[in-house]
């Protein structure tokens, strides 16, 4: 399918996400939760230098929200890789398919 056909479907299917508005939703939250999982480490290195000793429920509270951020973060990795090269393929296919001439112009 053609840019331009891609770009009429999407528009007359606006509930239809291409897969770059995918991508750079994927991005934003990958950026989201990397600044929140960075923002967490510091809150439970902080909460850790002020502690007097009995703080391993905090501490460990705060420790799985960071792993369970650091997975989420992973996933969405994972994701937008698997899109880019997705969208890559499908558009080396696309120019690939558009450049081979067809049997009738052969003759």
């Amino acid at each position: 399918m053609s840019p331009l056909a891609l770009a009429r479907s999407a528009s007359e299917h606006p509930n239809v996400v291409t897969p770059e508005a995918k991508i750079k939703q994927l991005e934003h939250q990958l950026s989201m939760l990397t600044a929140e999982r960075n923002d967490l480490a510091a809150d439970v290195e902080n909460m850790c230098m002020q502690s007097t000793g009995d703080i391993f429920s905090a501490s460990s509270v705060l420790g799985e929200r960071i792993c369970n951020m650091q997975k989420e973060t992973n996933k969405l990795q994972s994701q937008v890789i698997y899109l880019s090269t997705s969208h890559h393929d499908m558009c080396i296919r696309s120019a690939s398919t558009s450049q081979v001439p067809s049997a009738t112009d052969a003759m």
